[in-house]
């Protein structure tokens, strides 16, 4: 069964009615999840959630329900943290007017799954019933019926089955093979997991192969690849394969969480061959994503990273790193729904951590501690922070006032993720001087502000505000940036400026114009940069920086004059003297922030930092033709090293805001076969003459075949016309049909036949007879 056939008639009606919004929005987070971009879902989900109010439909609100777990349950890997809402959506997706969607049977694997994230063998037997009693009502047909076996499977594995499990999957497989679906590369996946859990390495990787073919990837979401290549260095690393293990791993933070937890297995085998694997960098990463679990509420992948975070700690002989971890693991126990010998593991853990902890010596005395320590990392060239926090740690509690003692040690605390601890030693030499202005300050801000603990920070300026009310402000105003509160950074950044301290500063003056800029107030920000270059020529400091920025504001407030005098401080020469500066400084690449996701553009520059786009966009696209923009200037790709390389070179760069619109409607598309250079040249130049312009997309080795004459398949192409916003559809079409009217193959334009309700026919016929 076709389980998208509904949403698919959703969306074709949206975008007949004139209102593709919602699913375009929907397309972009369903894309966003399955290709493990959190961010971009994050930044989708609460306009998303707002349509199950808005759009009426109540299938529709099961479906965004359903990928609002996957996004929460699959990448984010949240356990009880998400139950009440995976229970809610449960209850919303059985209520008569929702049951029939086929996405009820999602919500229902997603409730299995996040018992699963809570404590997957805890909870196996529920799971697996639920996958059984849902499978009934289903056929092999249906896609959920492979996503029900997989989650039927994974109980399975919990539940140490891994022969029955490899029996069930290879049935399950069957099932579908014989209902007439062939595609079961995802129930392949589970076969291979199966092979690996009985130590079949060999018939592991031969499923494996082909399910890695590229060209089977080319076409497959980053999730799938991420799996299928984290199960290969699963098997690699448990077969003492080490560096082919390596190559094929991911860093952990580019994973959704059931590939973090495989993560963490094959870091565990790598460290059992191979210590040099245990390193103080791997205990951070094991700390973060205990961590991440803990604060997710998956206490079962908790429990179990923390196991492995523990042993590797003590061969690390680093008692004090375990027995943190110790102590968060034993506060996860009571939550687990099974105990199933975790409680056993963590008391012999214990046991062993009490018989290797020893009251910390220091090396030598804690006066001559830092130096030893710069003296030793240069003889080793390294530096292990497990080692030396606690020499630093005690150190410093002899010695609380040794700045740059307690600064190192604060330092090593935070390298392996001890950030209480840290900051416990920064807020006590801060009590020690309450009114003193030091770079130790300062690093607690920046310790308060990597941990998120605002309230903190507000608490001290409000502190500091009587004594230095300089400092007190630019604490506000960090947590003010923190936050994007852009009227609150430029209102405290202009308070910081009326203390005597502040007036001398060139921070809040940078801060205050970066404020203005984000609010759209180009014309503050500019002589608050003029400000700071004057200030830092007097201290005969780098100004290019600011430079730039002020060309960038000046650029958007139309202050060509201004525009002109950075640019020559800065070098650069122009062709004029006065008005707009709208000169050729060659071609770049313009990305646009639309809907959460990035578009690109080629654009010609114009200036310093201004450019105007040529290149049409996609149909339905906004439309971003001929616009004038003001881009940053910072590089966002790195220029080849060989010189004739970089002649061809195309920067990429960020626009800042349109500061004249293009006047072109959505792009049109037109699709066929190639009418010859000659035909075509003559078309481009003809549509540019009444105002347009043609942009083609389709690779040099596109074909189309004519089935009246299909033994020889004919040269196609598709290009996007961008036409006046004042040219209407019909006019459209009637330029069209005048400019290929000696083509000797006709091409079509439905869009603008729809649009203008026009005669449609004519360009279905096209698109049947030409297979387009």
């Amino acid at each position: 069964m076709d389980i998208w056939q509904w949403y698919n008639q959703y969306e074709s009606d949206l975008r007949e009615a004139g209102k593709p919004y919602i699913t375009d929005h929907l397309n972009k987070l369903m894309t966003s999840i399955c290709d493990v971009k959190p961010e971009v879902s994050e930044a989708l989900l609460p306009e998303a959630r707002s349509f199950k109010k808005t759009a009426g439909n109540p299938w529709l609100e099961v479906l965004i329900g359903h990928w609002e777990m996957r996004h929460r349950l699959g990448i984010l890997g949240e356990g009880e943290k998400a139950l009440g809402d995976a229970v809610r959506y449960f209850e919303r997706a059985h209520q008569p007017d929702a049951v029939e969607c086929p996405q009820s049977v999602c919500v229902t694997q997603d409730l299995s799954d996040c018992y699963g994230n809570i404590d997957g063998p805890g909870w196996a037997d529920e799971r697996i019933a639920v996958c059984q009693e849902t499978m009934e009502r289903i056929t092999p047909l249906w896609s959920c019926f492979q996503c029900l076996s997989d989650e039927q499977f994974h109980a399975m594995l919990d539940k140490n089955q891994a022969s029955q499990a490899l029996e069930y999957i290879r049935a399950q497989i069957q099932k579908v093979l014989d209902a007439g679906e062939p595609d079961v590369t995802g129930m392949r996946e589970n076969e291979a997991e199966a092979l690996l859990e009985l130590g079949r390495y060999d018939e592991a990787l031969a499923v494996l192969e082909p399910l890695l073919d590229p060209d089977e990837l080319q076409n497959c979401a980053e999730q799938t690849r991420h799996v299928r290549q984290m199960i290969k260095a699963e098997v690699l690393a448990t077969m003492g394969r080490l560096d082919e293990a390596c190559e094929n791993l991911i860093h952990w933070s580019q994973l959704q969480m059931r590939s973090v937890v495989r993560w963490v297995r094959i870091i565990d085998k790598l460290c059992q061959f191979d210590p040099s694997y245990n390193s103080w960098q791997t205990g951070g990463s094991l700390q973060q994503i205990m961590e991440r679990h803990i604060a997710s509420q998956a206490w079962r992948a908790a429990v179990d990273t923390a196991l492995v975070h523990i042993r590797l700690a003590l061969a690390r002989n680093a008692t004090w790193i375990a027995r943190r971890a110790l102590g968060q693991a034993q506060g996860c126990l009571p939550r687990l729904r099974k105990n199933l010998g975790a409680d056993l593991a963590l008391a012999e853990l214990e046991r062993e951590i009490a018989a290797r902890e020893q009251e910390v010596q220091l090396p030598v005395p804690a006066e001559a501690l830092y130096d030893w320590l710069e003296e030793r990392s240069k003889e080793n060239n390294t530096r292990d922070p497990e080692q030396e926090a606690e020499w630093l740690k005690l150190a410093a509690t002899q010695r609380p006032d040794d700045e740059p003692l307690v600064t190192i040690a604060a330092s090593a605390l935070e390298a392996c993720h001890a950030a209480d601890e840290a900051i416990a030693l920064l807020q006590n030499w801060r009590a020690r001087h309450p009114e003193t202005e030091s770079p130790m300050l300062f690093e607690l801000l920046a310790s308060l502000l990597r941990n998120r603990r605002y309230d903190e920070i507000l608490a001290l300026a409000k502190h500091y505000h009587s004594a230095l009310p300089h400092v007190g402000y630019w604490f506000e105003m960090q947590v003010a940036l923190a936050h994007e509160d852009w009227n609150e950074l430029e209102r405290l950044s202009d308070l910081m400026l009326q203390t005597p301290e502040g007036k001398t500063k060139v921070a809040p003056l940078l801060l205050a114009s970066r404020a203005a800029m984000k609010l759209r107030a180009s014309e503050r920000a500019i002589p608050r940069l003029q400000q700071a270059v004057t200030q830092l020529e007097a201290l005969e400091q780098e100004t290019n920086n600011v430079l730039w920025d002020l060309i960038t504001a000046a650029s958007i407030n139309g202050d060509w004059d201004i525009v002109r005098e950075a640019g020559t401080k800065l070098g650069m020469q122009f062709d004029s003297t006065e008005g707009p500066v709208e000169e050729n400084w060659g071609v770049i690449r313009l990305r646009f922030k639309e809907e959460h996701d990035y578009v690109f553009y080629l654009a010609q520059r114009t200036g310093p930092a201004t450019a105007r786009v040529f290149q049409p966009a996609w149909p339905n696209a906004q439309q971003r033709f001929n616009d004038a923009v003001v881009f940053d200037v910072e590089l966002l790709n790195t220029p080849p090293e060989d010189e004739a390389e970089r002649e061809y070179f195309i920067g990429l760069y960020d626009c800042v805001e349109v500061i004249e619109e293009g006047g072109y409607a959505s792009s049109w598309f037109v699709d066929g076969a190639y009418p010859g250079d000659e035909l075509f040249e003559r078309f481009k130049e003809q549509v540019r003459e009444r105002g347009g312009s043609v942009w083609v997309s389709s690779e040099e080795d596109y074909q189309v075949v004519d089935r009246e004459q299909p033994e020889q398949p004919l040269p196609g192409f598709y290009f996007n016309l961008a036409t006046p916003i004042a040219m209407l559809p019909q006019e459209v079409d009637s330029m069209l049909s005048e400019l290929t009217r000696e083509w000797p193959h006709p091409v079509h334009w439905l869009n603008v036949a729809i649009k203008g309700g026009l005669d449609e026919s004519r360009h279905r016929q096209i698109i049947e007879r030409y297979g387009l």
